[in-house]
Parts: C-alpha cells; structure tokens; sequence
C-alpha cells in the first residue's frame, strides 16, 4: 500500500519503503447437521445435510463417529458429486465454496425383528482448529424401525405341540 503525506495526522511523516499488511481471519467455521434425529424403516432410506458456514473453498473432510449396527445401514453422500464418505471421514472434494453435504442413509433389511439406533458425531476432538460445531447439532441419530415379524410357537396346556407360527404387532 502506498501512504500520503497529505493523509498523515498532524506530527507524522510519511516515508518511502515497502510495507506488507498481514490480515489474519480470525472467524470459526461453525458445523452441524440440519437433523437431530431421523426415522426410517428397513429397506427405506432418509437424507440430511452436514452443514459448515461459512462455505469454504477446496478439499477439506469432516470426521464422525458412527456407532451402532454395521450390517444394519448404508451411508453415503449423494450431493455434490465430488464429495463423498469413507473410514469415518466426510470428505469434499471441490473447487467451488461448497458448504452443503447431502447424507443419505439407507436402512437394510435383516431377519432380526429389533428396532436399531445408528448415531453419527462429528468428531470434535479431531477437527481442525478453525472449525466449531454447533453444540445442539453435532449428534445425528438414525431410527431403524424394524418390520420384521417374530417367530413363535404355540404349544398346549397339554405338553403336545400345534404348530409354528408367527404373530404380527400393530400398533
């Protein structure tokens, strides 16, 4: 930059010389999920974001912690297509101030007949230091709500045996 000796204060000279000004952004990157917690039966599936704002240029990755059943779900990042999810890590590759991730969850058919709970954290403790994350939505819970229907059998007061069967719950 270049100073004016007409814009100098009062008792101040302006002198020749290069000057380098260094400005440093101080601001956190806040991160969260737009959900708290999200329902779904087997076989279906839900989406989410993962959200960081301000939006932010080039490849970064969002660590998570994912706890819960392995073989009962499928996580995957469908928008953009650049980004994507794998060793617990969300990663955005692109070239674009991105600041969305859409998340889809799908919930797979098993033969268990429970009902499942899947959670997703944003990893505090591995982020790095210029990100926050915004305390009320830092957790994701999954829903599995199972369709199963238990097997059972049916046996008399007697002791002899009429048979298999299942009983279907409504509610």
């Amino acid at each position: 930059f270049t100073m004016n000796q007409d814009d100098m204060p009062a008792g101040y000279n302006a002198s020749s010389g290069n000057w380098e000004v260094r400005i440093t952004d101080n601001d956190k990157r806040m991160i969260s999920f737009a959900d708290a917690s999200l329902s779904v039966g087997e076989g279906g599936a839900v989406m989410t974001q993962l959200e960081i704002t301000p939006a932010i240029a080039g490849n970064f990755s969002v660590p998570v912690i994912v706890t819960g059943n392995e073989a009962a779900y499928s996580l995957d990042v469908t928008a953009p297509a650049s980004a994507s999810y794998s060793n617990d890590m969300i990663h955005f590759i692109q070239s674009e101030n991105a600041g969305l991730v859409t998340l889809r969850f799908e919930a797979l058919e098993d033969s268990n007949g429970d009902d499942e709970t899947i959670n997703v954290t944003i990893d505090e403790d591995s982020l790095p230091g210029d990100y926050i994350i915004q305390q009320a939505n830092k957790d994701l819970q999954f829903n599995i709500m199972d369709d199963d229907d238990r097997a059972v059998s049916f046996r008399f007061a007697d002791g002899s045996n009429w048979g298999n069967g299942r009983i279907s719950m409504f509610e």
